[in-house]
């Protein structure tokens, strides 16, 4: 038989199960993201999220972050959704490309949205970012408009582009994880190949 992944609160090493250590996270990541939030144009990369986490609520595992870290956010969606908040997963970028991913799907689903390609869900992401400042941050101009992240911005057509480009190079919005999370660094990387920041 195989090694039984585990979880485990410090400093003595306490085993918790799955469910309790994904609770923990998520409650204490909903802090964070309410932090973020108060920030107009803030956002928090999944890798500074996920070690903030387990800081904060002394809560660690053996399996890679893939395995946990959408069931947080999972958890912080329907969360938000119940009791009226603007949805807070909308903070959470990749690192490597400034996008909310396919974790987002679920605030879609939620809130009845439908869309065609990975550009449009981010362009709804960036609608929620807005609402989050909105909410929770002082500093919003009066003026404000959705913004896609830095990264996208910069590969993003203009505007007045973007509707032809979406029909022919953005691709559907996939059913699995186009990435994974480095156990080792938190750093989004390829499913397929090895962490470019740990080789």
């Amino acid at each position: 038989a195989g090694v039984v992944p585990t979880y485990w609160k410090e400093p003595d090493r306490t085993p918790i199960s799955s469910d309790e250590a994904v609770r923990l996270w998520a409650a204490e990541a909903h802090e964070i993201l309410l932090g973020v939030a108060a920030h107009y144009n803030k956002v928090i990369r999944a890798g500074e999220l996920i070690s903030r986490v387990q800081a904060s609520t002394g809560v660690l595992t053996d399996i890679p972050a893939t395995e946990w870290l959408p069931r947080v956010l999972h958890q912080i969606v329907h969360r938000c959704h119940a009791t009226g908040e603007p949805p807070l997963t909308s903070l959470v970028i990749n690192a490597l490309d400034g996008k909310v991913g396919v974790a987002y799907a679920e605030v879609l689903r939620l809130q009845g949205l439908t869309v065609t390609n990975a550009l449009g869900r981010e362009r709804q992401a960036a609608k929620a970012r807005l609402d989050c400042y909105r909410a929770f941050a002082k500093d919003v101009p009066a003026n404000a408009t959705p913004q896609l992240s830095p990264q996208l911005q910069r590969v993003v057509p203009p505007p007045a582009r973007a509707r032809a480009a979406s029909r022919t190079v953005l691709p559907v919005v996939p059913d699995k994880p186009l990435n994974r999370i480095c156990p080792t660094c938190f750093l989004e990387t390829p499913i397929t190949g090895e962490c470019q920041n740990c080789m």
